[in-house]
């Protein structure tokens, strides 16, 4: 398992870091600030991650990946997920699934902080069904 704790990134660090995590920077309001503590492994990514008001493309991921899916879980502030068909995101749910087969944008209007759970796609489908893309209360 690898693990990146007290990441503390501000600027162009913080682009950078998402570069190097396959995401675009789309907007920002103000500053870019990103601070996290995440553990992944090739079955599982748990972490949480706190971040400024933006918005971040999120490409599909690769196939070696795409057998997870991502558990999103707020704790502070609202993030909405647009996926690659939706002109417009719903009203910001508690929590979300994302179907990392698909391109998604994710914005957020104020300071936000989410837990992250990333499980095997056969883990999330015995209890959604085959729709692995899911938010709700």
């Amino acid at each position: 398992m690898i693990s990146e704790l007290d990441i503390a990134l501000r600027g162009e660090r913080a682009i950078e870091w998402l570069l190097s995590r396959g995401a675009t920077l789309i907007s920002a309001d103000g500053e870019v600030k990103i601070f996290a503590d995440l553990a992944t492994s090739a079955t599982v990514v748990i972490g949480r991650v706190w971040f400024s008001p933006m918005s971040v493309e999120v490409p599909a991921a690769s196939s070696e990946k795409s057998d997870l899916v991502f558990i999103s879980l707020a704790m502070q502030g609202t993030s909405r997920l647009l996926g690659q068909n939706e002109t417009e995101a719903a009203t910001p749910p508690p929590f979300f699934v994302h179907n990392t087969t698909e391109p998604t944008l994710i914005e957020t209007t104020e300071p936000s902080t989410r837990l992250i759970f990333g499980i095997h796609r056969s883990k999330i489908e015995a209890v959604l069904g085959p729709n692995d893309s899911y938010s709700g209360p």
